[in-house]
């Protein structure tokens, strides 16, 4: 399994000793890795951000994916080609053939009513939601929060 690990807080539903046992995708600057909550493992970083860059760990660039992920995205919303880095990575991962993908940490993407101020996120809620749940319903990425179970 790939999983990726997102920002929000229910990342931290997931043990890190499960996470540690699977390739790891981090975004950005991977804050607070924490071997009992989220797991420390980190085998891929995706980022639009050089600096973000590790020696010895691959790299999505999204400046090189765009083009790619771009008009998978505008199928959700048209008028709207660039999704969060999230859901960015699950693109990618379905684009190079990852068929097994966890997330966590996908709070708003999965469940947008949950977010109080919608000017705090400058993503189409709608569409993020609608493009992750078909990955959801193909079968391809898992919550592996379950929100709802947890709440």
């Amino acid at each position: 399994m790939l999983i990726i690990v997102g920002h929000g807080p229910s990342a931290g539903y997931v043990p890190g000793d499960f996470v540690d046992k699977h390739t790891v995708v981090r975004i950005r600057d991977c804050p607070k890795l924490q071997k009992g909550r989220i797991g420390t493992r980190v085998d891929i970083i995706i980022s639009s951000f050089l600096k973000h860059k590790r020696d010895g760990v691959e790299y999505w660039d999204l400046h090189e994916w765009r083009p790619k992920i771009g008009p998978i995205f505008m199928e959700f919303n048209p008028g709207f080609k660039k999704p969060s880095t999230g859901l960015s990575a699950v693109m990618i991962a379905d684009i190079l053939g990852y068929k097994d993908i966890g997330i966590m940490g996908f709070d708003y993407t999965l469940h947008p009513d949950r977010l109080k101020n919608h000017n705090d996120w400058r993503h189409d809620l709608r569409a993020e939601n609608e493009c992750l749940q078909s990955y959801i319903d193909a079968g391809i990425v898992t919550d592996l929060c379950e929100w709802d179970k947890n709440e």
